[in-house]
Formats: C-alpha cells, sequence, structure tokens
C-alpha cells in the first residue's frame, strides 16, 4: 500500500502537516492575491488584487467589485466550481481592514474565509 500527500496543506506548528479543503485553501490564494500588487506579474495583472482592497477601504460600494475581480482571478487560474458569493466588511485589529469573504462550492455549500488586508 503506497501513502500519498493531498495537496494543498498546512504545516502545523508542530510540524505536522494537515490537509486544507478546498475553499479554506482558496481562502488562503485570496489572501496572496490581496497583498500582491497588479503590477508585480505583467503577464497575469488580474492576479494582484492589492489596488482593489486598498481602495475598499475608504469606499464599501467596491465590496461587489472585489468579489467579480476575485471570480475573475480564479477562472484565469482554471480553479473550476468555487466562486466568490460576497465580499464584505468584518472586524479587524486596530489598524487593519478586515473582510469577510463567502465561498460556495458547486454542490452549494458556502464558507465564509476572514481575511485582513
Amino acid at each position: 500500500m503506497h501513502e500519498s500527500l493531498a495537496l494543498p496543506v498546512t504545516v502545523l506548528p508542530d510540524g505536522r502537516l494537515r490537509r486544507d479543503d478546498r475553499s479554506h485553501a482558496t481562502g488562503r490564494l485570496i489572501g496572496v492575491m490581496a497583498s500582491t500588487s497588479r503590477s508585480f506579474w505583467p503577464h497575469a495583472p488580474w492576479f494582484g488584487l492589492l489596488e482593489l482592497f486598498e481602495e475598499a477601504k475608504s469606499d464599501v460600494s467596491d465590496l461587489p467589485r472585489i468579489a467579480d475581480a476575485i471570480n475573475v482571478a480564479l477562472r484565469e487560474l482554471g480553479i473550476d466550481g468555487l466562486s466568490i458569493l460576497a465580499v464584505r466588511n468584518a472586524p479587524a485589529e486596530y489598524g487593519e481592514r478586515g473582510f469577510n469573504i463567502t465561498i460556495t462550492e458547486g454542490d452549494g455549500v458556502s464558507v465564509d474565509h476572514h481575511l485582513k488586508a
């Protein structure tokens, strides 16, 4: 019997590995996109969402635009069966901005992911 490692994974504080579910891994990916400038990869400007998240700090009407931009990025990355239903403001630590992102899978299950930006 061969054992294999299923991706994506998270390294736990004790060094063990934990397999992440698809929506959690997507939430972490969105966190990377939220901290990447659109000019970082000229061949894939749709990946960098830093400017959109920064602009949304002062204008809540940008939140649907962020959801649309994330969905475009997911399609460009070839991630099918997941979509972003909503991006909402959420409480965060002092000096940070928090967002709740609702991720839905093809089976209709929705998961909220908290993101600090």
